[in-house]
């Protein structure tokens, strides 16, 4: 199991992820935990900062929040 998480870690070095959330307080702890794991780690605010992110910047992988307030 041990070697299996490695592996895993070591693949997500690799990997451009887009990470979208709301809360300032939530994304800015998810932000610096992700940084950890990932090769580089795209932030938007919101759903709308979300989509030109994406359009914007080729990632391997999205992480969102489900209910995102764009009223903000």
């Amino acid at each position: 199991m041990y070697s299996l998480q490695n592996d895993i870690k070591k693949d997500l070095k690799d990997l451009k992820l887009l990470f979208v959330e709301d809360d300032t307080m939530n994304r800015e702890i998810m932000q610096e935990i992700l940084q950890e794991y990932f090769l580089e780690v795209i932030v938007a605010k919101d759903g709308k900062e979300g989509l030109e992110m994406f359009k914007n910047n080729q990632v391997d992988v999205i992480f969102t929040d489900i209910s995102i307030d764009n009223r903000r």
